[in-house]
């Protein structure tokens, strides 16, 4: 008597491959998402360090900022002298956002992927961040030697733009602050908020 040679039939070898497409797909698709979990959290990583420098960088500003004598001399500064003084009937909106100053080797409105300054001749590097400032000058002292109140403090907003499709952001220095805030289809954004005292003298 013969024995009976088991093998595999082609529906069997079907399904085998059937299975194997379904969770080669798994695979593929988590891939994808983990390559844009992590580009998302470079991108957010970088815009963080941005708008931390900016702060970083009105704080020391405010050294130069202590009106001796009651005389105001935020004028002075680097990047403070661009606040305007805090109206509370008309708090400070979409249109009070400004360009990060631009100072020849001290700052520039644009980053790039790492956080690093990009100077507005420098072509070798792609700036990818955009760096808006809104500042108000606040918090009134009641008294100083000439009698006057006058503020001591500076409410500071940094807001910090990447293209969503990750592109250089080329318009960064070109584009009006309240057009790029009403496109958030296009951008992505980052907001940091600080409060910068003024240095005091004998005021």
């Amino acid at each position: 008597m013969r024995r009976a040679v088991r093998g595999y039939t082609i529906i069997e070898v079907m399904m085998a491959l059937a299975i194997l497409a379904v969770g080669a797909t798994g695979v593929i698709a988590l891939q994808k998402v983990a390559l844009i979990g992590n580009s998302n959290a470079r991108i957010g990583d970088g815009a963080r360090q941005v708008a931390s420098t900016w702060a970083e960088r009105l704080k020391v500003d405010a050294l130069q900022w202590n009106d001796p004598l009651g005389i105001p001399d935020i004028g002075e500064t680097r990047w403070l002298a661009t606040s305007v003084v805090y109206d509370p009937v008309n708090p400070p909106g979409p249109g009070q956002w400004v360009l990060a100053p631009e100072v020849p080797g001290w700052s520039s409105p644009v980053a790039d992927i790492h956080g690093a300054d990009v100077a507005i001749g420098d072509t070798t590097t792609n700036g990818v961040f955009c760096t808006h400032l809104q500042m108000a000058r606040a918090v009134q002292k009641p008294l100083s030697l000439v009698g006057a109140t006058h503020p001591i403090a500076v409410r500071g907003l940094v807001r910090v733009i990447w293209r969503r499709d990750l592109a250089p952001f080329t318009e960064c220095r070109t584009t009006a602050p309240a057009s790029i805030e009403d496109n958030d289809t296009r951008y992505g954004f980052y907001y940091l908020s600080t409060v910068i005292g003024q240095e005091e003298a004998s005021n």
